[in-house]
């Protein structure tokens, strides 16, 4: 039975961490009215990269970039914050996070219109992984299912000689969770389940997948939390350290 692959983008395809941390900082500038931005990571101290890369893998969309802030702010140990601890917290800031949620995309196209290298550059992509996305993308097994805006995503595969048609390309302007994306492939693609592999670095997005039926694997090649590999293990979600399971090598 051949697969069809649906792979995630941020912390699957590439490491995106330094990229958020430039965009959603320049989000809460502009969330609190304040135009001092950031372009470079060079002008972030070390204490925050460090403390914000933390807590990236949990994050599963541009509005949480505002939770992350708050716990970042507060009086919490965010060496025991959890995909849980980090979802309740959330609840708490949902009219806030949804307001500061535009402002990170368009922080983001800022971004890359002020300095487009310097943007691309804030990404760590992984080149295998591409390579392997071009092999499926040739036998009409591929597609993306991202809480990335579809433009960024373009870009970055085009920067990667990977031209994907956009139509393959589901964004969080189209879906609200990864299910979701999912019961629309296989509807528009006319695959079965059984024949999907969803590939993603948040253990969020793949729980409800999980219980529904799909063939879920847990990214692990970015940064994910320990927490995380042990709710995977919990909820019998395979951890790939790679893809060689899927090229026989």
């Amino acid at each position: 039975m051949s697969k069809f692959y649906v792979f995630d983008f941020d912390g699957v395809v590439c490491d995106s961490t330094y990229e958020c941390l430039v965009c959603s900082s320049n989000a809460m500038q502009k969330f609190h009215g304040d135009s001092n931005y950031k372009h470079y990571l060079s002008e972030f101290p070390d204490e925050l990269i460090q403390s914000f890369s933390s807590l990236r893998s949990f994050v599963k969309g541009g509005s949480q970039y505002y939770t992350l802030y708050k716990i970042l702010n507060s009086e919490m140990n965010i060496g025991k914050v959890t995909q849980k601890v980090f979802d309740e917290s959330h609840k708490t800031f949902l009219i806030e996070s949804e307001t500061y949620k535009p402002l990170f995309y368009q922080a983001r196209k800022e971004l890359q219109e002020f300095d487009f290298s310097n943007w691309l550059g804030l990404h760590t992509v992984y080149e295998w992984v591409i390579d392997f996305l071009r092999e499926q993308l040739i036998q009409d097994r591929l597609m993306i299912a991202t809480l990335k805006d579809k433009d960024s995503v373009l870009k970055i595969l085009k920067y990667y000689d990977l031209e994907i048609n956009p139509s393959l390309v589901i964004d969080q302007f189209e879906i609200k969770t990864k299910l979701q994306a999912l019961n629309r492939i296989i509807e528009s693609k006319k695959v079965p389940k059984e024949q999907i592999i969803f590939i993603d670095d948040n253990i969020a997005h793949l729980l409800e997948p999980k219980n529904a039926g799909f063939n879920c694997f847990l990214a692990s090649w970015c940064s994910v939390s320990e927490s995380t590999i042990r709710l995977a293990n919990e909820q019998n979600i395979d951890i790939l350290e790679d893809l060689k399971r899927f090229t026989n090598k």
